[in-house]
């Protein structure tokens, strides 16, 4: 081992997302509502959606979708590890969604928003 670290920008999302506080859980239809909810309700945080297929055990896989008063910011899909436009391709279709809620501190996302925000290179 030469001593030097895992650079920040290349841990998985999912594992340098803060804990945030869960104000709400649900299984839904598709992600529209809770992506309207969210807005409505000003959330700052992310969603954690959990596709139908992964709440039957049948595989499936979970993405997060970051938030700032309400208004999506970043997707990422756990499953494949991409973020974006594929990880919400990986999520069309997919019904029923279980939705989880995380309200957090507006700076809490800073580092997955802004990647020299934390003093790594994009």
């Amino acid at each position: 081992m030469t001593g030097e670290g895992t650079s920040p920008a290349a841990v998985p999302i999912r594992d340098r997302l803060p804990r945030g506080t869960l104000v709400g859980a649900r299984v839904a239809a598709d992600f529209a509502a809770p992506l309207a909810t969210a807005l409505a309700d000003d959330l700052t945080g992310y969603l954690r959606l959990e596709p139908g297929d992964a709440l039957l055990g049948v595989g499936g896989r979970e993405a997060v979708i970051t938030l700032e008063a309400g208004v999506p910011v970043l997707a990422y899909d756990a499953g494949d590890d991409a973020d974006g436009p594929a990880a919400l391709a990986a999520l069309a279709g997919t019904t029923p969604v279980r939705v989880e809620r995380y309200r957090l501190p507006a700076d809490a996302l800073d580092p997955l928003h802004d990647p020299e925000a934390d003093g790594t290179e994009p």
